[in-house]
């Protein structure tokens, strides 16, 4: 990934409290916020009819635009509801997957959070487990009484982060929130090759899509690559939106390039096993974390116990390896440190200090990591 420094929207508020952003002359969200955006997105991809009587064991969600996190909020308040109604979803899965290439900062989110009283307890996780202002992909788990939604969020390029899930195709959407600014204002995430790209990270059995536009160049786009495409009356005032399914489409062509990426089936339903060897720290971590993703996890150890070796130390240090290149070794290290922060969270009483620790420089390349890193990380 290349390395683009994050900058949070420049905000203007209006008396009624809600956010606009500057930058890009629009809105976060209408004077009826959570209504709109349970009728766009919620009941605009059918999910509490679909998750009521389809057969599935995984359910995945992408939105491009995360923004307030409003979306997510009301649809992990849905499926918390399904998971304490019916016992069959204690065993189902939901992943959240949101873009979003400029985050709000966490005083700001407070502040259009605190004008929804109702979702102030899942508003307030949400904040706690939400990455820093770091570029690139973050894995968090949101819990609420043991039930578990899974959000990835990419703070990044729409293009670069559809195209890493493209070339990695691990996941496929069942349904798209398709919360960019409106067209005019944000084209980037409503181009052509955008949408080549949504079609190709579309479940071609069931994959649904919602958005509040009615822009005939968006229809046509998504009409293009795949896309049943049907109006239905807009929210409140506004006259129309779009919603629609995906069909099959063996062949997308991306014109960005000069390969043809063809979309692939899944494996469903399969076993999934997985073998680890060493008890260590980073065994069981990586057995507990294999395990909550579905998979049956045999952990072998030579010695009677776990964390006997170096892992049985009384106290240890974690920190980051930095570096003036933000890839490889040096992003994974960061972003290792922040999935660490967030997880000893769910800990109250781990004994830590987050003093930080003193890194003397010992000779002239470490002195121009040491200037170029903050510059670097912005």
């Amino acid at each position: 990934m290349i390395f683009k420094p994050l900058c949070s929207p420049n905000l203007d508020w209006f008396e009624d409290g809600r956010p606009f952003n500057k930058d890009t002359g629009d809105c976060y969200f209408s004077q009826n916020p959570i209504p709109e955006s349970e009728y766009v997105f919620l009941k605009g991809n059918d999910l509490e009819k679909r998750w009521n009587s389809s057969n599935f064991n995984q359910f995945t969600i992408i939105e491009m635009g995360f923004g307030t996190g409003l979306n997510l909020l009301l649809t992990w308040s849905l499926w918390l509801d399904k998971c304490q109604k019916q016992s069959s979803f204690k065993n189902k899965k939901l992943t959240y997957i949101s873009i979003e290439r400029s985050p709000l900062t966490l005083s700001d989110l407070e502040k259009c959070h605190s004008m929804w009283p109702h979702l102030e307890n899942s508003s307030r996780i949400l904040r706690e487990q939400l990455p820093a202002p770091v570029p690139g992909r973050h894995s968090i788990i949101l819990e609420v009484n043991g039930i578990k939604v899974e959000l990835l969020i990419f703070y990044q390029d729409v293009q670069e982060a559809l195209g890493e899930l493209i070339e990695e195709n691990i996941v496929k959407s069942n349904a798209w929130f398709l919360d960019g600014f409106s067209p005019k204002l944000n084209p980037s995430m409503w181009s052509e090759k955008t949408v080549k790209k949504i079609a190709l990270l579309s479940d071609k059995d069931s994959c649904s899509f919602s958005t509040f536009s009615a822009s005939g160049a968006v229809r046509r786009s998504l009409q293009a690559n795949g896309f049943i495409v049907n109006k239905k009356k807009g929210f409140g005032k506004k006259r129309e939106m779009l919603i629609g399914d995906f069909i099959d489409v063996n062949i997308v062509k991306d014109n960005s390039s000069s390969n043809i990426l063809t979309t692939l089936n899944h494996k469903k339903n399969h076993k999934k096993q997985a073998l680890v060897i060493g008890a260590g720290l980073a065994g069981c971590i990586t057995s507990a974390k294999l395990a909550e993703k579905g998979y049956q996890v045999d952990l072998v150890e030579s010695r009677s116990h776990i964390c006997q070796a170096a892992s049985g130390n009384a106290a240890g240090l974690a920190y980051p390896k930095l570096g003036n290149n933000y890839q490889g070794a040096c992003a994974f290290s960061l972003y290792g440190f922040y999935y660490l922060l967030r997880e000893l969270k769910k800990y109250p009483h781990t004994r830590m200090k987050m003093d930080g620790i003193l890194q003397l420089i010992n000779n002239s390349k470490n002195s121009r990591l040491s200037l170029q890193t903050p510059i670097k990380l912005g």
